[in-house]
């Protein structure tokens, strides 16, 4: 079943425009449960104001990317929608993993624990949604 362009790029868009809101409220969601002792009252403000830039830039790449792989989907593509959000997601997930790896360590000798988990508190929702973009695109390819 062919779509034609126009439907692939309102897939697109639709990712472009929803996925800053959902990374967002992942983010949200996350420090809610998993890092309240850490968050006073004023570092909330400050999280979520370093996070908001970024999460509307990486919201619209995975929004992007997911409306992409759904519109291969919806070709009837399973293995070509599978491969590209494998790829896409897996991409993402190195360089997200290895970049809060780095910003973290700085110049300081950090324990890896404690650089795995500071690299969860700012990278954490951003890490889901890469990972879990991937994982669809294996789901897709054992069809």
């Amino acid at each position: 079943m062919k779509i034609d362009m126009n439907l692939r790029i309102a897939f697109i868009l639709w990712g472009v425009l929803l996925g800053p809101f959902v990374l967002l409220a992942t983010n949200v969601l996350l420090h809610g449960l998993f890092f309240r002792t850490v968050l006073g009252d004023v570092r909330e403000v400050y999280v979520f104001f370093l996070t908001a830039p970024l999460g509307v830039i990486l919201g619209a790449v995975f929004g992007a990317l997911s409306g992409g792989a759904v519109s291969l989907l919806s070709q009837g593509d399973s293995v070509s929608a599978g491969r590209f959000s494998v790829k896409a997601g897996g991409i993402l997930f190195g360089i997200l993993f290895c970049l809060g790896l780095f910003l973290v360590r700085g110049g300081g000798s950090h324990s890896l624990l404690y650089s795995l988990y500071c690299t969860l508190f700012w990278f954490g929702s951003s890490l889901f949604w890469s990972g879990a973009l991937a994982l669809y695109g294996i789901l897709l390819l054992k069809r």
